[in-house]
């Protein structure tokens, strides 16, 4: 499925060369437009599209919706190598396996991890323990099985630093540890309704949907939370936040489908 975009673009070609013998890859890249060299690359599976020409390809080449899709689920898996590879860090991003069960699992891990970027935060156990509303014990068994994971590390003044600036955990793995992960986000988002309304955002919408878009939408969640990290990442921070998105069916799934 990754490289079905790739045989598109092949298509493509083929489908201009059969009406035109005379038809060229750099014809084919200019009614694109892309640049010839990057497209030959791309084509002969030497390098990724550019995200900034999918759109426009899709256009140029006048697919129909189902080709669409498929086009764009193709190039969203193919770019998520961080998702086919073991425990590895890749400028300054790492991600986690499964068997790191507490740090997937228990909020406080990647809530506390989060806290180093605060402005003008003084990272201490007490001033840790008083915000989050935990137990200095707690934040201390945190610390250490951050430090035991390699995502913190001390300093010569026994202070300690993140060593990444991304940390993630694989998608599309329905893994015990995630599951519980994601049971913990449900029960403290039931606490967090009795906040303000200018302290938290709740919202829901409801609606009919083909469910042969589901990739495609799952697809969109991923890039609005790209968008978020992008917005969030400058500025005076003073809270760590937590945004959760649900998309599962209100109705019964046809098991005959």
């Amino acid at each position: 499925m990754s490289d079905r975009y790739l045989n598109i673009l092949k298509d493509g070609l083929e489908k201009r060369q059969s009406k035109n013998p005379r038809y060229s890859l750099r014809s084919y890249a200019k009614d694109l437009g892309i640049n010839s060299s990057t497209l030959s690359q791309v084509l002969r599976n030497k390098r990724k599209l550019p995200e900034k020409y999918v759109e426009q390809i899709i256009d140029k080449l006048r697919l129909d919706s189902p080709t669409k899709e498929a086009f764009l689920q193709s190039y969203d898996l193919s770019n998520s190598f961080l998702d086919k590879i073991d425990l590895g860090i890749i400028d300054r991003k790492i991600q986690l396996e499964d068997t790191q069960y507490a740090l997937i699992a228990e909020w406080e891990y990647f809530t506390i991890l989060q806290m180093f970027d605060l402005t003008n935060f003084k990272f201490e156990t007490a001033n840790i323990a008083k915000r989050l509303n935990i137990t200095e014990q707690r934040v201390s068994e945190v610390l250490s099985g951050l430090s035991d994971a390699g995502l913190i590390e001390k300093n010569s003044d026994h202070s300690y630093a993140k060593k990444y600036d991304h940390v993630k955990t694989r998608d599309e793995i329905a893994s015990k540890a995630l599951t519980e992960s994601h049971h913990q986000t449900l029960e403290m988002a039931k606490e967090k309704l009795e906040l303000k309304l200018s302290e938290r955002d709740y919202s829901s919408l409801v609606f009919a949907m083909d469910k042969s878009k589901i990739e495609l939408a799952k697809r969109i969640i991923r890039e609005f939370r790209l968008k978020m990290t992008e917005l969030c990442k400058d500025g005076n921070k003073t809270e760590v936040y937590q945004l959760a998105i649900q998309l599962f069916p209100m109705t019964e799934v046809d098991k005959n489908e």
